[in-house]
């Protein structure tokens, strides 16, 4: 009987100590991270904004956390099946992700359940982009500026076709129509790449698309006509912004690096730190800019309560919005 209590005795000591030293072990292993390569998802196609902002940032940070920081494209469903599987990854810290942001809340506001995650299941780290959405018309078109084309659009209610790249553009159409009192067709295309190309083949009348694509033909071909920023792009400063016009609308696109949640805290501070650190780096603020993009880094909690507050703001517009949504 003595020799039963002491070898029961003796197990739970075992298991006691073998409990104890869990813990410390799994923060032994976050305080050596990383130690092995990390594998970063992109929802989009190889080329487009968020791949190359992507990129341009990886090969920045696997020099700061001294790993290998490798991109992998997962495509389709407008970026829902690439952004699932950020968050169905293991939350290890070993699988990033890179979300073009606002399309994610936006695709969860419409699709609810089926969209297969939801706003609170990325834990979001830092971005270095706050893009403006721009309209843009050809240059031999029927209108020449910005009034003459809500003018036109009035007269022609349901004629002015512009293309679009995603379900956040078409939110901003929508809220332009209903601040302006419009009625456009918008038409939806893979990329902003195809998007600017139509515009440019004549094939619609307009275009809602992320700055860089307007960047390079403004001016010759294609005239930015408004942007939908906060404040004037600084390659576009003879573009006025919605907002200085009068029109409550702000349309704007960022990269947003991100972990599925879960990710241990250790983590999640080590690459808040280094990307803190890479947001003073005025070679990356350039290298940005120079994609077209418009540079403007959030880190961390500053992030966090963005990310937050936007979710909410466009669960809104969108619910408001859902009829024309599914039209």
């Amino acid at each position: 009987m003595l020799r039963g209590i002491r070898f029961s005795a003796a197990i739970v000591l075992a298991c006691a100590v073998l409990t104890c030293s869990l813990p410390a072990d799994a923060a032994e292993k976050d305080a050596n991270y990383p130690v092995r390569p990390i594998t970063v998802i992109v929802p989009y196609a190889a080329g487009g904004g968020t791949d190359i902002n992507a990129r341009l940032v990886a090969s920045y940070m696997e020099k700061k956390l001294g790993q290998p920081v490798a991109i992998v494209n997962k495509t389709g469903g407008g970026g829902a099946i690439g952004t699932r599987q950020i968050a169905l990854s293991d939350p290890d810290g070993y699988t990033a992700g890179v979300l073009s942001y606002p399309d994610a809340p936006v695709i969860t506001a419409l699709r609810g359940k089926e969209a297969g995650y939801a706003n609170e299941d990325f834990v979001v780290v830092g971005t270095f982009t706050s893009s403006p959405n721009v309209l843009a018309i050809r240059k031999d078109g029927p209108y020449k500026n910005f009034e003459e084309f809500v003018a036109y659009a009035k007269k022609n209610p349901g004629k002015v076709s512009v293309s679009i790249p995603s379900e956040s553009h078409k939110l901003g159409v929508l809220e332009l129509e209903e601040a302006l009192k419009i009625d456009v067709n918008p038409i939806m295309f893979k990329s902003g790449n195809e998007a600017m190309n139509n515009l440019l083949g004549g094939h619609v009348m307009a275009t809602f698309c992320a700055v860089q694509f307007a960047l390079p033909v403004h001016g010759r071909d294609v005239v930015v006509i408004a942007s939908a920023g906060e404040k004037r792009i600084p390659k576009l400063q003879d573009v006025p912004t919605l907002k200085e016009m009068g029109i409550n609308v702000v349309n704007t696109v960022s990269r947003i690096f991100c972990f599925p949640k879960g990710v241990p805290e250790p983590i999640r501070k080590k690459w808040a730190a280094v990307m803190l650190e890479l947001s003073k780096d005025r070679e990356l603020a350039e290298k940005v800019n120079g994609t077209g993009e418009v540079y403007d880094a959030k880190v961390g909690e500053e992030l966090e309560k963005y990310y937050k507050a936007t979710n909410e703001a466009i669960g809104n517009a969108v619910q408001k919005n859902k009829q024309a949504f599914l039209q």
